[in-house]
């Protein structure tokens, strides 16, 4: 060996947004699954008392059997299969990118867009986290976000 030694040292000006995709599943109660969003209001309260009590006097003898709504017929007949929840799928969102300045964390909480290119289907998302660490005189930031369930949209009068 002749004692040389190689010194590699990387740069980096540019780098592209790079996206991390993680989708998995929470568990809702069955009746907030998309099919039932044409219950009416009058549907959810009985139904809910029902739960809770189905002898509660306020129901006046209503009863999920007694109800000709087909959503209804519908929720009653998975409950009475035990079905009292469904998986929701949920996507995060994250992406890195590296800046020249620091970043702003008052858009966390905000719905924003991702920028991701890819299907996500009929959602929206909020910026939940935000992560930078600072290289020199560039901030690497990664921005995370989370979609609404599918089937609805984060409240623009909550996180606007």
């Amino acid at each position: 060996m002749d004692g040389v030694v190689t010194v590699a040292e990387e740069f980096f000006d540019v780098m592209p947004p790079v996206y991390n995709l993680d989708v998995s599943t929470t568990q809702e109660p069955v009746e907030s699954h998309p099919y039932f969003a044409s219950l009416t209001q009058k549907n959810r309260e009985d139904w809910g008392m029902w739960k809770q009590n189905p002898t509660n006097p306020e129901l006046n003898g209503w009863t999920p059997a007694s109800d000709t709504s087909e959503k209804i017929a519908t929720l009653y007949a998975l409950w009475n299969k035990g079905i009292t929840n469904y998986f929701a799928p949920r996507i995060v969102i994250k992406c890195t990118t590296l800046e020249d300045t620091e970043p702003s964390a008052a858009a966390v909480g905000i719905i924003s867009s991702t920028g991701y290119g890819g299907d996500t289907g009929p959602v929206n998302f909020i910026l939940t986290g935000l992560s930078a660490q600072q290289e020199g005189v560039k901030w690497r930031v990664t921005r995370e976000y989370l979609g609404s369930a599918r089937g609805s949209n984060w409240e623009q009068v909550l996180y606007t």
